[in-house]
């Protein structure tokens, strides 16, 4: 199993010019430059990635959120202009969810990166993009900026089941929007039962 190390510095070899066998096994400034530049930008990845602490960890071995995180990192490594990410809040408690969420932000940010994302997390999906397509069953329901497509009544149906204040309990406080009306309260349970 490879390390985190090993890892990242696979994906650098692909981003930085590497000589041919020759040169490999000469050991020319060329390929020992190479190596530097790989070394260098896994140092890079490891501190921007906060994954400094597990750069001696078998990948295989750590928990599937950092898992995650080192796969941003290695696509990080690329340098790429679009990245398409596929659920990549699945198996992830909701801390983690909202940290690959900053960490995603971050890296559109610093990257100028433009993500094409397929999730069902659409609180998730709401803070990261500019614009939402909502689909059911293979049928586009709803397009446009996140706030129109999260309140369009077929979205709340098709993902929620109904429950426009199930978008709200699985959303971070910091993405509610403050000037919402509240959710009406679930009257099909008697005052204090267990939510169900």
């Amino acid at each position: 199993s490879l390390t985190v190390t090993e890892t990242l510095a696979i994906a650098c070899d692909r981003a930085v010019a590497v000589p041919g066998a020759v040169e490999a096994v000469v050991g020319t400034p060329a390929q020992r430059r190479s190596e530097r530049a790989v070394h260098e930008t896994v140092d890079a990845l490891l501190e921007r990635f906060g994954l400094e602490r597990y750069r001696d960890h078998a990948v295989a071995e750590l928990s599937t959120g950092l898992r995650r995180v080192v796969d941003l990192a290695g696509i990080a490594a690329g340098r790429p202009s679009i990245v398409l990410l596929d659920e990549p809040s699945s198996g992830l408690a909701q801390a983690e969810v909202e940290a690959m969420g900053s960490l995603l932000r971050r890296l559109r940010h610093d990257l100028d990166l433009t993500i094409v994302l397929v999730e069902h997390d659409m609180p998730l999906a709401a803070s990261l993009c500019d614009r939402l397509v909502a689909m059911d069953q293979g049928r586009v329901v709803a397009v446009g900026a996140p706030e129109e497509v999260l309140a369009h009544p077929e979205v709340v149906e098709s993902y929620l089941g109904g429950s426009a204040a199930a978008i709200n309990r699985s959303r971070p406080a910091s993405a509610i929007n403050p000037s919402a009306p509240a959710p009406a309260p679930d009257r099909s349970r008697p005052a204090g039962s267990p939510a169900g």
